[in-house]
């Protein structure tokens, strides 16, 4: 039963101290006000709508503090280790322009030259608050959440515990990458919350196919799409692909139902550009000079950069030209030919940088001691994959192979998803700066398979530890 009189209290508490910091950086009191705001709404939104699982209150709860206590400590110190804040300053000039605009009631955008809308996000936030960074980095704390509680329903469709979704969640609050790139003012986090959105959705379908859950995830998808293109492809050819397995219906149904849901996915590419099924990005980058500039210019280490020449490419995929010893990034990249001479090197070669994508960075491609870092996720990770096919293994062991996928078959999106998606980062990405950003739905999808590990969470850590919740 909730005491009314507890909230208030601390409620009391927490606007006196958000003024009290007002006194001192009205940004950072304007942001804070956002974040609690936003969070606490979430809260009320979900109890209403009849979620009472005492476990997600709380990993949330513990969820929203970790991640706002990383924003924090990298506002208040300016801790940046890696190269690269050009993306972040960037938005964060766009949105102010766009802020200021908004605020005269001026919505013309379009000399602005904007890749995506995520500054326009940010811009809107400012427009209703302040033009401050700190702002945006706590607005996104609230995004960091949302993805969070996608997380934690995913892993109850697909078949896990609460006591398992808590645990999971616990690990994924402190997944290194998605708590430092999700503190700066980076589209990453949006990323991420519309992937596991996405999933699922897909995976609501599966179980039980509505025309309004199919336009929720066209909507997802639509915009994850606009974002990053590759992870939003990732998830509409996972769909494509595991719609006639999966599907809970009648097969009469499934064929004509599918024929019509996968020829209307096809325009969620198209409403943002990409043409029917992606075929613009796909002519344009699926080609063997496009290939080879991505792997082998620009993200070339230096010692083999000709960057000076060729120029380096974009996030918004086009070249700009600048020279070898102002390439930033490059330490962080390794050297792997495309190989598209040799069928067979070509296969060996991609085959390696999958494994860079999946496992990398290894401890012997570190350059830097800022590259330290990356062993943080690295580590723990192995040991994840080791819970995840040990878990499966078990499983299989003791109900046979076709239990066990008629059991958690609604967990294959999530590896097909992680599939499709490390196979577009393998063949293009060579540097484990972008790697470990551009990977981080896929690592998010699939800690969700820790579940399937014989339910260890709650046999093991919690009846053994008397952990009651």
């Amino acid at each position: 039963m909730i005491n009314t009189k507890k909230i208030l209290f601390l409620v009391a508490i927490v606007l006196l101290a958000i003024f009290f910091i007002s006194f001192f950086d009205k940004g950072l009191a304007v942001g804070l006000l956002i974040a609690i705001f936003l969070t606490a709404t979430t809260f009320c939104v979900l109890y209403k709508l009849g979620v009472k699982d005492r476990e997600l209150y709380i990993i949330i709860s513990l969820f929203f503090l970790v991640h706002l206590s990383v924003v924090l400590f990298i506002y208040l110190t300016g801790f940046q280790p890696f190269s690269g804040g050009a993306d972040y300053d960037g938005y964060h000039h766009s949105a102010v322009e766009i802020a200021q605009r908004f605020r005269h009631f001026n919505f013309y955008l379009a000399d602005l030259d904007l890749l995506h809308y995520f500054p326009v996000i940010i811009g809107l936030v400012y427009a209703i608050s302040l033009p401050k960074m700190i702002v945006g980095q706590l607005f996104l704390v609230w995004i960091a959440v949302f993805s969070a509680i996608f997380l934690y329903f995913i892993i109850l469709e697909i078949g896990g515990s609460k006591k398992s979704a808590f645990f999971i969640l616990l690990i994924f609050s402190f997944y290194p990458s998605f708590l430092f790139f999700s503190s700066l003012l980076l589209k990453d986090s949006l990323v991420v919350l519309l992937s596991l959105a996405g999933l699922l959705l897909f995976i609501k379908m599966m179980k039980d196919f509505t025309a309004l859950k199919f336009l929720a995830f066209f909507a997802v998808l639509t915009c994850l799409i606009h974002f990053r293109f590759y992870i939003g492809f990732a998830l509409m050819f996972s769909f494509v692909a595991c719609w006639f397995f999966l599907v809970n219906l009648k097969f009469e149904e499934k064929i004509v139902y599918g024929f019509a849901v996968i020829f209307l996915l096809g325009f969620s590419p198209y409403l943002v550009g990409c043409g029917y099924f992606g075929a613009i990005p796909m002519e344009s980058f699926l080609n063997k000079d496009s290939i080879t500039n991505y792997r082998e210019v620009a993200y070339a280490p230096i010692e083999n950069s000709n960057c000076a020449e060729n120029g380096r490419l974009t996030e918004s995929g086009k070249i700009s030209s600048c020279p070898a010893s102002e390439i930033s990034g490059t330490s962080s990249s390794f050297n792997l030919e495309t190989g598209f001479g040799n069928k067979y090197k070509f296969i060996t070669n991609y085959a390696i940088s999958f494994v860079y994508s999946f496992l990398g960075p290894f401890p012997w491609q570190l350059k830097q001691k800022s590259h330290l870092f990356f062993l943080l996720e690295t580590i723990p990770w192995y040991f994840i994959i080791f819970l995840i096919l040990r878990g499966m293994a078990m499983r299989i062991k003791k109900n046979g192979l076709k239990n066990f996928f008629k059991t958690y078959k609604l967990a294959l999106p999530l590896l097909v998803f992680s599939l499709l998606a490390l196979s577009a980062l393998s063949l293009f990405i060579n540097n484990f700066g972008i790697i470990v950003r551009i990977r981080m739905p896929v690592f998010s999808a699939l800690m969700c398979l820790l579940a399937l590990n014989n339910n260890a969470f709650e046999k093991y850590v919690w009846n053994n530890r008397n952990i009651q919740l």
